[in-house]
């Protein structure tokens, strides 16, 4: 079969055909790589005290080769993240979510570590392509403090983009805010 393979890829406008020599070298060196030989000994040969061998069950199983795929260059990404929907989104999922909660400091710190995983799932179903989906929740008892949420990233401007929501009740505040990071 190789040379089958060799000798249909001829190139024209050359006579001792080098360019199938040197295919058919590089296609011999890269089928011995992933060519396993085994030597048998028969135990008859073998000396009796020799420490350095041992008998074990041969098992072998053929290591599948790792697939390489192309780059596709892709630098942008085809649609870009809808920040109005995603927006109206989170407003939803406030509004149903806190609309009857009373603050309490442990139920908070589970339901706000559980809403943020809400939420970054419902932001994926959006069909958001490449994008990673960072969402932040923070739960406060509304006493009639003043809060400040501050937040600092590193990222392209051009692609990366962040929304964030606000929701209030008589007892609870809640900020939501969703990073979404293009991966190129």
């Amino acid at each position: 079969m190789l040379k089958n393979i060799c000798q249909q890829e001829h190139l024209p406008g050359r006579s001792d055909n080098k360019g199938a020599a040197q295919f058919e070298e590089i296609l011999k060196e890269r089928l011995n790589e992933s060519v396993l030989q085994v030597v048998h000994i028969d135990k008859k040969e073998l000396d009796e005290e020799d420490e350095d061998v041992f008998e074990e069950p041969l098992s072998w199983k053929p290591s599948l080769l790792k697939q390489r795929f192309a780059n596709t260059y892709k630098l942008g990404p085809d649609k870009m993240f809808s920040y109005g929907a995603v927006s109206r989104k989170i407003e939803e999922f406030l509004k149903g979510k806190l609309k009857d909660v009373k603050y309490e400091g442990k139920r908070c710190k589970t339901l706000s570590l559980s809403m943020s995983d809400d939420i970054k799932y419902l932001i994926k179903d959006m069909g958001t392509g490449r994008y990673k989906i960072i969402a932040r929740i923070f739960l406060g008892e509304k006493q009639g403090q003043g809060v400040t949420i501050a937040s600092r990233c590193v990222w392209d401007p051009e692609k990366d983009t962040w929304c964030a929501s606000v929701f209030e009740n008589s007892s609870i505040f809640a900020v939501a805010m969703v990073f979404a990071v293009y991966f190129e």
